[in-house]
């Protein structure tokens, strides 16, 4: 399963008081509704993360999955009318200039007025569109904080969009161990009360004889097992490796503070 660590980046601004003049010769009607439906969506995502701990009626499970839709759907209604608004403009300008550009001389005033009004248009649909994707890297930090792993309530680590022959979907993965994709789990949390024994596990531990150091790997014999991922390991002696792997078990068991060792 292939996997990637999203990075938040951090936020800026920006300032578009430099462009005033051609402000109001603009058509702001999709503009405005853009923004309003941005505040909506900032609105939305707050009343959640207030309310991100309430699963009385429905599992966090279900609200996990209908946060998701209705964020998608605000986050799409939010970005392509703006942009889209000054590329018509963009459009109608450029092809206006090519007009009047056919008698430059008895033009060349308004030809001047114009080219200026074209070249702030496109500095105001870069700055749009940096604020767009800004908006997305917000909307990403925020989903963060509120898909949470549905039997613990762990932080989300880890969100992985997956296409190829065999899978399609997006990878979850959370900071207790759990981890999903298109409802088929992949990874168990250790809250969960099917985790998997420690001897559910086949240690096959081998001296390699050109290095002289014992390697190890976990094979698991159940399918809760499965689901549990314990990692190669090496040491100087068969005794040691064993150890690592029982600590290293130890180490993921234990993001469950009721959970006591029974070896």
């Amino acid at each position: 399963m292939p996997r990637a660590n999203l990075k938040r980046p951090a936020n800026q601004s920006w300032s578009f008081g430099f462009l005033l003049p051609i402000l109001f010769r603009m058509n702001w009607t999709y503009i405005v509704g853009g923004a309003a439906v941005t505040l909506t969506l900032l609105g939305l995502l707050h009343q959640l993360l207030v309310n991100r701990k309430n699963a009385t009626i429905e599992t966090l499970a279900e609200k996990n999955k209908w946060l998701q839709e209705q964020l998608d759907q605000a986050k799409n209604a939010s970005s392509d009318a703006l942009v889209e608004q000054l590329a018509k403009r963009i459009s109608i300008q450029e092809a206006e200039l090519q007009r009047l550009s056919k008698d430059y001389e008895a033009n060349e005033g308004l030809i001047k007025t114009k080219e200026e009004e074209l070249r702030k248009t496109k500095e105001l649909l870069q700055g749009l569109e940096d604020e767009v994707e800004q908006q997305k890297q917000r909307y990403e930090e925020l989903y963060f904080s509120l898909d949470l792993c549905p039997v613990c309530e762990s932080n989300i680590i880890e969100l992985t969009p997956v296409e190829d022959h065999k899978y399609a979907g997006t990878y979850r993965a959370y900071a207790c161990g759990y981890a999903d994709m298109q409802g088929e789990v992949y990874g168990l949390c250790p809250h969960d009360t099917n985790y998997p024994e420690f001897d559910e596990f086949e240690l096959t531990i081998e001296l390699d004889k050109h290095t002289s150091i014992w390697i190890g790997r976990a094979l698991p014999k159940t399918d809760r097992a499965k689901k549990v991922r314990l990692s190669n390991e090496v040491g100087g002696t068969k005794e040691e490796v064993e150890r690592l792997f029982r600590d290293a078990y130890v180490r993921k068991r234990s993001k469950n503070p009721n959970w006591t060792p029974s070896f």
